[in-house]
């Protein structure tokens, strides 16, 4: 998921965003290693965070057609980082949903 971003190789949309990058990875270009690390850390947790975004504002909204889908795909985001506890908790939340709305 958020595992294979390389900070020399990084593409920004602002031209000074690219040079941020690249005197932070030029600072610290004999450990990059940790730099990589770190921004892949806080993507992963972004995409955790706006998974449970999604999954919040899904449980605000009146049933309607695939609605179940959002928590079944949050709850295997959460597997796929070993979130194990917190993915079952969105697996059930999409089968009641499911088998609420069609009588299973």
């Amino acid at each position: 998921m958020a595992d294979n971003n390389e900070m020399r190789n990084a593409k920004c949309h602002k031209a000074e965003d690219k040079k941020m990058i690249d005197d932070a990875v030029g600072k610290i270009d004999r450990n990059s290693t940790m730099l990589n690390m770190v921004v892949n850390d806080r993507v992963r947790e972004w995409h955790l965070q706006m998974a449970r975004q999604a999954v919040d504002k899904t449980r605000q909204r009146e049933y309607e057609e695939g609605l179940a889908d959002i928590p079944w795909d949050a709850g295997s985001l959460f597997t796929s980082q070993n979130i194990f506890y917190e993915a079952l908790t969105y697996y059930e939340e999409a089968l009641s949903i499911r088998g609420g709305n069609f009588g299973d």
